[in-house]
């Protein structure tokens, strides 16, 4: 980057001798052309990211290396010079640490630099494919579970929430970004129903659930999913989707996975619920709840809150959604007083 940066000089001095010869060849898009070379490759690095990841996981008690844990991982990237498939965690792929391949894992082009392990430079891996599910089944998964924030919108008449002041509005009244938004979420979803059929075509004896907003889910297709304010809302919206979700179909789910041993109930959503309802404003019991550290086992929780388990899952959900919608407004707030306060401290 920094030889491009010295070079960028030069390459200007040329472009400028280039136009005032042929200046009726003048185009933006002929300007930036000349300048790619002398341009960095991306708008931000994920080198932070890579640091923050293996600082966390030892802070957590675990590994940063893959051939130490309990359970098999397997990250996926793009191999930038060659556009192949990259499985860290397997072959000579195998003793990268965690850290690294999920910060070349998350290296969206463009926007992050490619990141450069082993004189290899490695990009998203969806650039290769929009899931790698055929990864896990020839490692012996017959269940697969694919989690999918990215859902083209339904924005035609027929969707309520898209209506207001009595109108609906076209995609292409709200600007560049939303119009990019659909061409990428479209893109990418329809390449993740492909490959969905794909495998099930191959292997009919794997259960793939898909879970996934609606199309009508307007939240989630206008939030930014990488701004930090947003978090919160985001995780929210996130948990009580997934929550309806599985609550609604939840007697498909229990049948399905019964096939392979696996039993399920809603007493954990339940247990997780009540703990919360209980704890109400705890910042630490809400971040403990969606990080998932088990702090709904506690005891106290009371045992009879999944009595209703086979008859109605979850038929408080609309009641336990308003609460936990307030809870988490009640949150940010809180975490936003303890950062002023954090700030001022400093500052005296």
């Amino acid at each position: 980057m920094a030889t491009r940066t010295l070079g960028l000089p030069m390459t200007l001095a040329s472009i400028a001798r280039y136009y005032m010869r042929n200046w009726r060849d003048l185009r933006p898009t002929e300007v930036v052309s000349s300048l790619s070379e002398a341009l960095p490759s991306a708008l931000y690095t994920n080198d932070p990211l890579a640091a923050y990841m293996h600082k966390t996981i030892l802070a957590a008690g675990g590994s940063d290396d893959f051939r130490k844990l309990d359970r098999e991982l397997y990250i996926i990237a793009t191999d930038l010079d060659t556009g192949q498939r990259a499985v860290f965690g397997e072959g000579h792929l195998a003793d990268i640490p965690i850290s690294q391949s999920v910060a070349a894992s998350s290296a969206i082009p463009i926007l992050c630099r490619p990141v450069r392990i082993q004189g290899r430079d490695y990009v998203d891996g969806v650039v290769r494919g929009t899931a790698s599910l055929d990864v896990a089944i020839e490692h012996g998964a017959q269940v697969v579970v694919v989690v999918n924030s990215a859902v083209p919108l339904d924005n035609s008449p027929h969707n309520p929430a898209l209506i207001s002041d009595g109108r609906r509005r076209h995609l292409a009244d709200q600007g560049m970004g939303a119009v990019a938004a659909q061409v990428y979420r479209t893109w990418f979803h329809s390449g993740l129903v492909y490959h969905i059929k794909q495998v099930q075509r191959r292997h009919p004896d794997v259960t793939v659930i898909l879970i996934e907003p609606p199309a009508t889910d307007r939240s989630m297709f206008f939030f930014n999913n990488m701004r930090y304010s947003a978090r919160m809302t985001i995780a929210q919206h996130g948990y009580e989707s997934v929550t309806v979700n599985l609550a609604r179909d939840y007697h498909k789910f229990r049948d399905m996975l019964a096939r392979y041993g696996i039993t399920i109930t809603p007493k954990h959503v339940n247990r997780e619920l009540e703990l919360m309802r209980r704890k109400q404003n705890d910042p630490d019991t809400i971040r403990a709840v969606m990080e998932n550290t088990g702090v709904a086992e506690e005891p106290g929780v009371p045992d009879g809150v999944d009595a209703k388990a086979d008859g109605q899952p979850l038929a408080d959900l609309a009641s336990a959604s308003q609460q936990l919608e307030r809870t988490l407004r009640d949150l940010d707030t809180a975490l936003s007083k303890r950062s002023s306060s954090r700030r001022a401290a400093s500052a005296n």
